[in-house]
């Protein structure tokens, strides 16, 4: 009877795509998630002897349910890293798929890898220039990812409704410790959201 609803497909929130590009997706629970140097945490986030049982409770979950995302882990990281940043140079920045393709380069020969490598080797010169780039890039994802988990928002900075108001409060209270430390001008400069006065309440 074509009137009568049997099941429910969640599309959403299927997905067709390889195996590898699941390897570095670890649910929140289960992230084995380091404590910044201040000892500030998320406030959702488990830690100590928690998160380490979380850990190994959803990898022994994985290799027991999913053996093909678990086999997907075996691979090497440097190859994963391409594949996963390749398609992301308008979000991440060429910076990084370049650091991957060094990095690649360096490691031709010993991944096994078929015939030369094609990309070629930077000089000295342009070496510097992509390490000073990285580095910049670096410390300003270590600085969204710290400031997103002591928040407990999402990486582009939603917030839920209900928890707005204390969310705004906290942002502001986070971003006056910096100034502490520089000038305001520099810390507009790297801060990844909008400074906090001009966030409507």
């Amino acid at each position: 009877d074509p009137t009568i609803i049997t099941d429910l497909i969640d599309w959403q929130s299927s997905s067709i795509n390889p195996a590898f590009m699941h390897v570095n997706e670890v649910p929140d629970f289960a992230a084995r998630d380091s404590t910044p140097d201040d000892g500030v945490l998320s406030k959702s986030s488990p830690s100590g002897d928690n998160a380490r049982l979380c850990n190994q409770a959803f990898v022994a979950g994985v290799r027991l349910l999913v053996p093909k995302l678990c086999a997907s882990w075996e691979l090497d990281a440097d190859i994963v890293r391409f594949f996963e940043y390749c398609h992301r140079t308008y979000r991440d920045g060429a910076a990084i798929i370049r650091q991957v393709l060094i990095d690649l380069a360096n490691r031709w020969e010993q991944l096994a890898l078929a015939d030369l490598c094609p990309y070629p080797s930077p000089n000295s010169e342009e070496l510097f220039a992509h390490n000073e780039e990285y580095k910049a890039l670096e410390n300003a994802q270590e600085l969204k990812q710290f400031v997103t988990s002591c928040l407990n928002i999402a990486s582009d900075g939603w917030v839920p409704a209900d928890a707005w108001k204390e969310t705004i409060e906290d942002h502001k209270r986070l971003y006056e410790q910096f100034l502490e430390g520089m000038s305001e001008e520099e810390l507009k400069e790297i801060w990844p959201f909008d400074k906090p006065s001009d966030v409507e309440v």
